[in-house]
């Protein structure tokens, strides 16, 4: 049971990650199970004591994927996904451990972790259900955490994305009617231009 939840309240992963996100001392505890499903998993796979020495290079398609439903099943996140995020969760998956480098191990672990959904329809359904301390609805994001990273924003410093503005005085009067694409036109296309926010919510 959890801090955030009465005594004896079973809380699903989802669930537990948030509470991670407010309380970052239980990362420790999520990052350790999933290692630990991780290092099962690789055993079970490459059929050897330990998968330590071994690179991304020594697993196939098919055994990155019993590995995937090995750690899925350990793990107890299969019951919480619907088909079509179980499958979603494993292409990208499947993605990921290409993208990455170092032990098979830190592969394994960093790829489901940028694959896995934000927050899966089950668990908003679940989290809705039962407030306890929330005073928010938890709308459903099935889109992996890597994907929904890039839609947070530009970092800050970013330089590729600086543009040199003038600057103006603080003290000039506030005029009756401003349109900074008319104001600087160097800036028109960017200050113009309308994102789609419809993800926003």
């Amino acid at each position: 049971p959890g801090a955030l939840r009465r005594p004896g309240y079973v809380t699903s992963q989802a669930e537990k990650d948030f509470d991670c996100m407010l309380m970052p001392q239980r990362c420790q505890d999520v990052d350790s199970k999933l290692g630990q499903s991780v290092a099962k998993a690789l055993v079970n796979v490459t059929g050897k004591g330990s998968a330590r020495g071994l690179g991304p290079g020594s697993l196939s398609d098919e055994e990155f994927a019993g590995v995937f439903h090995a750690v899925m099943e350990d793990s107890g996140e299969k019951g919480e996904l619907d088909e079509e995020e179980y499958d979603s969760f494993q292409g990208h998956f499947m993605h990921r451990v290409k993208a990455q480098s170092g032990s098979l191990h830190h592969v394994v672990t960093a790829a489901w972790k940028q694959a896995k959904p934000v927050m899966p329809k089950k668990q908003a359904e679940h989290m809705n259900a039962h407030p306890e301390t929330r005073t928010f609805k938890v709308a459903s994001v099935s889109m992996p955490a890597y994907l929904a990273e890039k839609r947070l924003g530009l970092l800050p410093g970013s330089e590729k994305h600086s543009v040199d503005a003038p600057r103006t005085s603080s003290r000039a009067p506030v005029p009756e009617a401003f349109d900074s694409r008319d104001e600087w036109p160097k800036c028109k296309s960017v200050i113009g231009h309308i994102h789609n926010q419809g993800h926003c919510g």
